[in-house]
């Protein structure tokens, strides 16, 4: 084979390993990604689950303030 031939080898192959060393750190962050989101997402269930405990309990005051003013 010629230089010419080898260089263009080798090149090919630096390019094909780091495609596949981005490729590997892609799957990476959309791991990371995917569980943040998740992580994410149980906190605002559980935030929603909470203000409709706090709601439930302002309507029970609310409620219970209007028999003992109207009682």
């Amino acid at each position: 084979m010629d230089k010419e031939k080898i260089t263009e080898l080798r090149t090919y192959r630096i390019i094909d390993n780091t495609l596949d060393e981005l490729t590997k750190q892609n799957k990476n962050i959309e791991s990371l990604t995917n569980r943040n989101t998740e992580m994410i997402l149980k906190r605002l269930e559980r935030i929603q689950k909470l203000n409709q405990t706090i709601i439930y309990l302002l309507l029970g005051v609310v409620g219970l303030l209007i028999t003992i003013l109207l009682g």
